[in-house]
Parts: structure tokens; C-alpha cells; sequence
């Protein structure tokens, strides 16, 4: 016989797992950045970094530290900042993680589709 609290995990458990799979996929694609190779906050508010397309590392705003941008609150862009600065001292990297049907993604299809000095805004930013 099952005690109350594992029928009570049990139930989270289930509809935990079925939340998640009610859930639509999003395309989403991850690039390196190295902030080493550059960082960056323009006088507007953008934080640019160094972001890999697969050629090449290009110049990437990622967000801004003024204003609330494509999901990215200033307060997260701020952390974000202060992330790639450590990881530009300790030459580490980072994963930036693009959902493609954001925004400033919308024209992007993965890695490749960036260029330089374009302003495209991660969901998630991963230290490495």
C-alpha cells in the first residue's frame, strides 16, 4: 500500500509530465560566444559579444541593460554582463541558447544565419 506522500509525488510526477509534453517545441539553435575575443555595452544599452556562426565569430548585441528586450529583463541582461565578463577574464565561453520564434530571431534559422552588428536575444546564456 502507498503512503499519502508517495501518491502525492506520484501525482506531481504525472502531471508534470504531462504538462511537459502538452508543451509545443520551439525551434531553437545554440552558438559559443567568446567574450574574450569581445565585449561590449553600447550607449544605448545593448551588450554586444563575440557569438560563433560556424564560419567565424561575429559581433552580437544580446540584450540590453536599459530596457526590457524580446523576453530579457535589464536585471537579466545586467547578470548576463556581468556572466561574460567573468568568463572574458577566466577565458571561458558561453552558450547562448536562440529560440527562433522570438523576435529578434525570427530571421534567423540557426547558427550560420548571423552576421555581424545584428541584435538577436538568447532565452538562456550558459556559462562553459
Amino acid at each position: 500500500m502507498m503512503k499519502s506522500s508517495h501518491k502525492l509525488v506520484a501525482r506531481c510526477a504525472i502531471a508534470a509530465a504531462a504538462w511537459c509534453f502538452a508543451m509545443p517545441a520551439q525551434a531553437a539553435f545554440i552558438c559559443p560566444a567568446y567574450p574574450k575575443e569581445y565585449l561590449a555595452v553600447g550607449g544605448d544599452g545593448l551588450v554586444y559579444t563575440a557569438v560563433n556562426n560556424g564560419t567565424s565569430n561575429v559581433v552580437t548585441a544580446i540584450c540590453s541593460v536599459t530596457a526590457n528586450d524580446d523576453g530579457v529583463s535589464p536585471q537579466a541582461c545586467t547578470a548576463w554582463y556581468s556572466l561574460l565578463l567573468t568568463l572574458r577574464n577566466t577565458g571561458g565561453h558561453a552558450l547562448p541558447h536562440f529560440n527562433e520564434a522570438a523576435l529578434t530571431n525570427s530571421s534567423v534559422k540557426g547558427c550560420a544565419g548571423l552576421n555581424s552588428w545584428e541584435h538577436h536575444v538568447p532565452y538562456f546564456l550558459l556559462a562553459q
